[in-house]
């Protein structure tokens, strides 16, 4: 995890267990050894090696990130996963040869059975 400084604006994405989601910028207020204090869309305190906010006695408020790609890769990874498989249907779509499902499975590692016929 990069070093974080103060004044640095990092991502603040809420747990999905929040009451209310939030997706919005914090800054950092202070660093020290283990935690960095931010305040903005939320107040608090983020772990600077994992990036969680602390959550007190409860479980973490939510995640920190110092840049784009790095939500891309936690939580857009997430909602681009959770909208393709609600869009798969139970039958492959027009168009979507037997070849083309077998390129999918191998390129996200989902082992499936091919068939095996015979027809001599």
């Amino acid at each position: 995890m990069p070093k974080l400084e103060v004044g640095q604006t990092l991502l603040f994405e809420s747990s999905p267990c929040a009451n209310q989601r939030v997706r919005d910028k914090v800054v950092v207020t202070a660093v020290g050894r283990k935690w960095a204090n931010i305040e903005g869309a939320h107040t608090g305190r983020v772990n600077v090696e994992t990036m969680e906010v602390d959550g007190g006695s409860f479980s973490s408020q939510g995640e920190c990130f110092v840049s784009k790609e790095d939500w891309l890769e936690k939580i857009g990874r997430r909602i681009v996963w959770d909208s393709l498989k609600s869009a798969l249907r139970t039958v492959p779509p027009a168009g979507v040869t037997y070849a083309q499902l077998l390129d999918a499975a191998k390129l996200l590692g989902i082992p499936v059975a091919s068939p095996n016929v015979d027809f001599e």
